[in-house]
Order: structure tokens, then C-alpha cells, then sequence
């Protein structure tokens, strides 16, 4: 009957391969004697010179041939309990070398893989790939396997990022993460890149690393069949959209990126034997990590670099002492913990006032850094009594003209206005300029973070085109240092257009409105 044979089809499609197939077919000669001098065994190369001509005959696939033709079929194929996301242009043996491993791991069952070279019929298909067919029968597929295991390769610049079946193989499979278990591994000739890396230069590898999944960009991403990219194009924007998608994959990725790159530097970090290095690529690892929004793993960094200080040159030690500094000012900027913060920064002040003294310029620093929790949490009192010692002690020390001391009086004007004393904050943030202009010139991108200050401050006293004159010297200043496309000078473009909304102009806020969302896309 009709319904049979489809429920056939349906099982058919459904057929994976056995890790103990994937050593028989690499070892037999129709494999191993295929290859014209200086072909690459790539994925499209076995199908072309190996697979299409044993299934030719039989217009199948190859895994449908074997349950026809051996008799030890169920050794070798079955239904796929774990679906690979792979590309084509990948060495074939890499391929293979990372499903044997995944096989081995597997204790719990016997692993049959959906790999379209073998499960799917490269010479006919009854079956129009539409964006309906990716939304629905691909993404069903994925789900009934269970497992998904992607094979990630080359570190620096995955090609999974550039294909359209990959990401949306990917995205189906994060959408279903609580039927589809997920999985990624690198091919063996990948992971001596990340333990030279770690090695050599571990923070410049860890950047590359946690930069790669950036690249991800399903808009651009391709396919081999044009009708495929077309449709799985068309899914995508039907359904979550390519911003979301992009999103979905670069957020897993990182997570995935970190946690594997972390493990293997700690490894190689610990093998050193300079105290001092091993504490310096440990800090610049949880900086970069901050950077990238691993906030929990920069934190368990911190937190050894902490301990390691403090077993190795103990307490009141200045590497310990800095360690605390940063992170007070990591739970400050990053993890919004202000207590911490708060409990970090005076344990400082209480080790800095034991072995410097009251007026020592990095008392200066800590109460500066104190008195910005306190900002953040609109204790602005209290900030600006912080910010008041940290100056007596800078003005002592450094004296008026120097940029520490201007950088106080900047941050005296944001407590200030917050306070309700726009006036007196735009003293504060007047001092600043003059000695920033003396000291660094009328170009300086620290001028420009004064110059938004004192906008904000006309702004809202109502004194509009002040405001508008002074923002527009902020964005001069950070167009000419950043790029037109900095997200800083979107920034500057919104505040511009609050302004003009303000004044009723409403065709100059939507100017500066498109401006701004142009370089934020």
C-alpha cells in the first residue's frame, strides 16, 4: 500500500551507519585505492569516487544497500540514535576519526550514525527540499535521533560558522535541547593547535578562540545546492530569524569555546614556573574571558589567582592586593555583586593603610574605585565622600594638573548631578576639561567622556542647544579615534536625537536615529 511504502521510505532515511561500518569501509581497498595522485580525501570526494558508484545500481543509499545486501546488517546499520553535522570540504578520515571516538564513549548504547553520506540517497529523491521540509521533516529527523554531535574544524575559523545546513542543523538542535543531547568535538589534527597555542602564547590564543564563533552569520552562509540555501534561507527568516539565530549559535559556541580553551591553558599555565607570568597570563585570561561575557569562568580565574598570591607571597603582598582590586572591579562592572565589591575594596584599604599609610597615591585608587559602587548602587553621599578623600590624597600627591585628578572630578559631577546639583557638577566636569585639554590636548578621546558628561548635564537643564553643541564635540572627538562605526558613536548619535526630540524636531531625531541603528546593524 501507499502508506507502507512511505512508512518504508520514512525508515530508510532514518538508517545510520556503525562505528563498526566506518572501520570496515575506511580499510577496504574500494576505499583505500580510490585516490588519483593529489586528491584530497575530502567528504564530496568519497561520495564521488566511492559511494555513488557502489549505490549506482541500486539508486540508493549506501546505508539502505547494506541491510539489502549483508547479511550481518544489524552490525552495521540501524536506526541513527546520533545525527552528524559535518562539512563536506572536511578530510573524510578526520570525520571518522571523531565519530570512532564518540562511539567509544558511548557505554550506553550502540551508536548509529545519521551521516548523510551513507544515510541519505545522493541519486534520486522523491522529496522537493522546501523551507517547509527544514522547519519540519529535518527538524523531526534531528529530534528522533536524540543526539546531535557537531565536528568543529579548523579552530580559528570554523567552516560550520559559513554553511546554511550546519547552522540550521545546529539551530534545530538547540531549539530542542530537551529532546536532543548536543554535542561538539574537534578532529585530531585540531587539538595540537590548542596545546601549542596554550603553550606559546595562551592569552592571543584564547582571544582567536573566543573570537571564532563571532563569525557566524547565517544571512551569508551557504550551501551546496543553491535550491538548499534558498530554502533553509527562507526557513530561518520565517521562523526565528537571522539576528536570533546568529545569536543562539555565537552564545553555545562561546560557552563551548571557553570551556574547552580554559581547561587546556590552566593545564599548560601551571606547568610554569614563574610566579610572576603565571600570575600575569592568569589575570589577562579572566580579562579576556570578561570581555567575552564568560563571567563565570573569569571569575574562578580570579579567584586562583587569588589563592595562588596569597599561599605564595601571602596577605599584604601588593600582587595580592592588586588581585583584590580586580576583582572588586570585576563584581562592580560585570557581575553587579556590590557587596563584594564593597568587602574586596576595604579589605584593600585595610592592608593599604597598614603598609602605605594614609597618603599614598594608591589610596587614591581604591577609594576612587570604592566610591564608583557606591555611584552604581545611587548611594551618591557616599560616593562623593569617597571620591573627596581620593582627591585630598591626589591633590597632596600629583597635585591639580594631572589626568588622575581630572578623572575625580568627573566622577564628582556624576555624583553631584544625581544629587540634584547640576550646577556644582558642571564646575566638577569644567576642571577636568581644563586640566585634560592642558595635559592631552583638544583631541584626546578622554575629552570626549567629558565632553558627553557635561551634555548630559545641559541636557537636562533644559539648556538644549548647549547640549547639542557639546555632544556634537564628543562625537568629532570620537569619530576621528574610534571609526564611524564604533558603537560609542551610535551612542553619541542617540543622545543628539533624545535632544532634538526634546526640542520638537522630530525629523533630525529620526536622522540621528537611522544613524545610530545603522551602525548597531
Amino acid at each position: 500500500s501507499t502508506t507502507s511504502a512511505q512508512s518504508l521510505i520514512r525508515a530508510m532515511a532514518r538508517l545510520g551507519v556503525s562505528a563498526s561500518y566506518l572501520r570496515e569501509f575506511v580499510a577496504a581497498p574500494a576505499y583505500t585505492t580510490a585516490w588519483p595522485a593529489s586528491t584530497a580525501k575530502t567528504t564530496a570526494k568519497v561520495a564521488e569516487l566511492v559511494v555513488l558508484p557502489q549505490t549506482q545500481a541500486k539508486q540508493c543509499s549506501a546505508a539502505q544497500l547494506l541491510q539489502e545486501q549483508r547479511a550481518d546488517h544489524k552490525e552495521l546499520v540501524g536506526n541513527a540514535n546520533v545525527y552528524v553535522s559535518h562539512v563536506w570540504s572536511y578530510d573524510f578520515n578526520d570525520v571518522v576519526a571523531v565519530l570512532l571516538e564518540h562511539a567509544d564513549k558511548h557505554k550506553d548504547k550502540k551508536v548509529y550514525f545519521w551521516l548523510d553520506l551513507f544515510s541519505a540517497n545522493h541519486h534520486k529523491s522523491d522529496v522537493k527540499r522546501t523551507a517547509e521540509w527544514f522547519r519540519t521533516t529535518c527538524r523531526k529527523s534531528i529530534e528522533a535521533a536524540g543526539e546531535m554531535l557537531l565536528v568543529l574544524s579548523p579552530l580559528d575559523d570554523p567552516a560550520p560558522l559559513k554553511r546554511a545546513w550546519c547552522l540550521w542543523e545546529l539551530h534545530c538542535a538547540l531549539q530542542a535541547k530537551d529532546k536532543v543531547r548536543l554535542s561538539v568535538a574537534l578532529p585530531p589534527n585540531q587539538r595540537p593547535v590548542i596545546a601549542s597555542g596554550a603553550t606559546k602564547n595562551p592569552v592571543t590564543f584564547l582571544n582567536v578562540a573566543l573570537d571564532a564563533p563571532m563569525r557566524a552569520d547565517a544571512a551569508k552562509s551557504k550551501a551546496g545546492l543553491k535550491s538548499d540555501e534558498s530554502a533553509i534561507h527562507e526557513a530561518i527568516k520565517s521562523s526565528v530569524g537571522f539576528d536570533a539565530l546568529n545569536t543562539q549559535v555565537k552564545s553555545y559556541l562561546r560557552g563551548w569555546f571557553m570551556e574547552t580553551t580554559r581547561m587546556q591553558l590552566e593545564k599548560a599555565v601551571e606547568t610554569w614556573d614563574d610566579f610572576g607570568e603565571r600570575i600575569d597570563v592568569m589575570c589577562a585570561m579572566a580579562a579576556s574571558l570578561t570581555e567575552h561575557g564568560g563571567f563565570t569562568h573569569a571569575w574562578q580565574l580570579y579567584e586562583q589567582c587569588l589563592a595562588l598570591a596569597r599561599a605564595e607571597r601571602g596577605e599584604n603582598h601588593k600582587t595580592t592586593v592588586d588581585i583584590y582590586l580586580l576583582m572588586a572591579g570585576f563584581q562592580e562592572q560585570h557581575n553587579g555583586d556590590a557587596a563584594k565589591a564593597i568587602a574586596m575594596f576595604e579589605k584593600v584599604l585595610e592592608i593599604q593603610q597598614t603598609t602605605l599609610g594614609e597618603q599614598h597615591p594608591d589610596m587614591a585608587l581604591t577609594y576612587f574605585g570604592l566610591g564608583n559602587v557606591f555611584n552604581s548602587m545611587t548611594d551618591h553621599s557616599k560616593a562623593l565622600q569617597l571620591y573627596q578623600r581620593a582627591l585630598q590624597i591626589r591633590l597632596a600627591t600629583v597635585g591639580e594638573r594631572h589626568v588622575e585628578t581630572a578623572k575625580i572630578y568627573v566622577n564628582m559631577g556624576l555624583a553631584l548631578h544625581n544629587m540634584g546639583d547640576s550646577d556644582k557638577a558642571l564646575q566638577m566636569n569644567e576642571k577636568a576639561l581644563q586640566i585634560e585639554l592642558a595635559l592631552l590636548g583638544e583631541r584626546h578621546p578622554s575629552l570626549a567622556i567629558i565632553y558627553n558628561s557635561m551634555a548630559l548635564i545641559y541636557e537636562s537643564k533644559s539648556a538644549h542647544d548647549k547640549a547639542l553643541q557639546t555632544y556634537k564635540k564628543a562625537l568629532q572627538i570620537q569619530q576621528a579615534a574610534l571609526g564611524e562605526q564604533h558603537p560609542t558613536v551610535a551612542g553619541i548619535y542617540n543622545n543628539i536625537g533624545s535632544v532634538y526630540e526634546k526640542m520638537g524636531e522630530y525629523d533630525k531625531t529620526l536622522q540621528m536615529s537611522e544613524k545610530a541603528l545603522k551602525i548597531q546593524l
